[in-house]
């Protein structure tokens, strides 16, 4: 983007030197933690501090000016912001664990709000699955802790799944699921410091995109 090309040139100073930047907890090791790090090395003097939330959340805080630009999963249809990358949502459980094998399968799911929550039920409603809710957490980790102990399914995007757990599909007898569209919004009165990052996750994603392709 020429925008981009115009940001590298533009000096530092005078920037605010702090860029709230939400996104949903999932996603928090596997590309907050990296693009923090990474990002702080290039741009010391900018302090970027990461709001998780669900995505519908995450939305009314940026229209709010609660935080400066957000990485969100999109709403079916919506459109919303900048497309970042399209990924698969997947079926797992522990390794060693079939808790699959259940007549009515024990699910462990994000919250209410979360906007991919109705669509895995949808599936299963459809592929005529009997389920049952057996936990529910707002945050990542009370997610997975039914399915490390073994007494839970769960859904995941599939750059978070954990290495060693089992992927289930159609053997198992699960429906597939629609694929997730991760956007990054960004205000169009966005400062300096805030253009730079979401010119940094952009950067982030076509590399990572580019390492796929190969």
């Amino acid at each position: 983007m020429l925008e981009d090309e115009a940001l590298l040139a533009l000096q530092c100073e005078g920037e605010a030197s702090r860029i709230r930047i939400g996104m949903p907890d999932d996603y928090l090791e596997s590309i907050g933690c990296v693009l923090v790090q990474q990002f702080s090395v290039l741009h010391p003097h900018l302090q970027v501090e990461i709001i998780c939330d669900f995505s519908s959340k995450l939305e009314v805080m940026l229209h709010h000016d609660s935080i400066d630009l957000a990485i969100i999963t999109r709403s079916e249809g919506s459109g919303s912001g900048e497309l970042l990358r399209v990924e698969a949502q997947l079926w797992c459980a522990m390794a060693g664990y079939f808790p699959e094998a259940s007549t009515v399968l024990p699910l462990s799911l994000f919250a209410d709000s979360c906007r991919a929550r109705p669509r895995i039920l949808q599936a299963l409603d459809n592929a005529l699955v009997p389920w049952r809710v057996i936990s529910s957490s707002s945050h990542l980790p009370g997610v997975m802790h039914p399915v490390r102990n073994g007494s839970a399914v769960t859904v995941l995007p599939a750059s978070v799944i954990p290495n060693g757990w089992r992927i289930l599909g159609e053997e198992q007898n699960l429906p597939a699921l629609p694929a997730l569209e991760l956007a990054l919004m960004v205000p169009e009165n966005a400062r300096l410091s805030t253009r730079r990052l979401a010119h940094f996750v952009r950067e982030h994603f076509q590399v990572a995109a580019a390492a796929v392709a190969i």
